[in-house]
């Protein structure tokens, strides 16, 4: 448990705060009308993603040098639907290939789906992930196995994996919220959290991720897209990775500790975890 140093506020306190300054929006369970939109997918089948690397620059000539960074490329999509097809494809790569730190930019046309971000070309890390890559088995074929090292487009700066900011589009299972009512090192103590958290379940294959908003820094666990959730009477609900996610997690915290939630359907009549959408 994490235990802070400053109590915590009340209920009504804390839900009025979280409607309005948490930073992310709760996902629904309404299910809302899409409009018809053109959507092209460059690379859009396996065949096809097994190839990619070939047309990209090499990491040694001029123009990447000028990269800040340098991940594993996994894919690109353009369209309309970008997002959407991005994010699945994200999460079927991480959850079928079993490929670690994988995450997306979006660079206003398309969006690229990366793997890994490193400072050099030649970090021992870079090309234990290139190789990892290179081995995964998706459907019974490895998709990856031509892919290569590139540079990361100018000006994204270096990120820690951890943060949530750089996954816009995922849902994740919100677990605890730090803000100004615990003081003024918030944002430290939510990274240290997700740190203990991270360490705690290091064996379970969780992801823990955190989130700085301007008033409130979140920890949450796992990305999730549109294919985790299932529909039951014609809305969302979560589906069997969530639930079993919540098992694991089962109660948000704020500042530390438990809220009190006496409408709660929970036996403890506490607040549970709760999906979110990234900005």
């Amino acid at each position: 448990m994490f235990y802070p140093s400053r109590p915590i506020c009340s209920r009504a306190c804390h839900l009025a705060r979280r409607a309005a300054v948490w930073g992310v929006c709760l996902v629904t369970l309404a299910v809302s009308g899409a409009g018809c939109v053109e959507t092209r997918v460059v690379g859009g089948t396996w065949e096809r993603w097994k190839q990619l690397g070939d047309a990209r620059p090499d990491p040694g000539d001029a123009s990447a040098r000028r990269g800040e960074a340098y991940a594993v490329e996994l894919g690109r999509f353009e369209g309309g639907g970008r997002m959407n097809l991005a994010l699945d494809f994200a999460q079927k790569v991480r959850a079928a290939g079993q490929i670690p730190d994988v995450w997306t930019l979006d660079n206003g046309q398309t969006i690229i789906v990366y793997s890994g971000k490193y400072a050099r070309k030649n970090h021992p890390d870079a090309a234990a992930q290139l190789r990892t890559v290179r081995a995964a088995v998706i459907d019974g074929k490895r998709p990856f196995n031509k892919a290569k090292l590139v540079a990361v487009e100018r000006g994204q700066g270096q990120r820690d994996v951890n943060d949530l900011s750089q996954y816009a589009g995922y849902r994740t299972l919100l677990l605890a919220a730090f803000d100004r009512d615990y003081g003024p090192d918030f944002r430290n103590t939510a990274e240290r959290y997700a740190d203990q958290v991270r360490e705690e379940h290091a064996q379970a294959n969780i992801d823990i991720y955190f989130y700085h908003g301007p008033n409130q820094s979140l920890v949450t666990a796992n990305l999730f897209t549109q294919a985790d959730f299932v529909v039951v009477n014609g809305y969302d609900a979560y589906g069997p990775a969530i639930r079993e996610l919540q098992l694991t997690f089962p109660h948000a915290l704020h500042n530390g500790q438990t809220i009190s939630k006496p409408d709660a359907e929970t036996p403890d009549k506490l607040e549970p975890t709760v999906i979110v959408r990234v900005p």
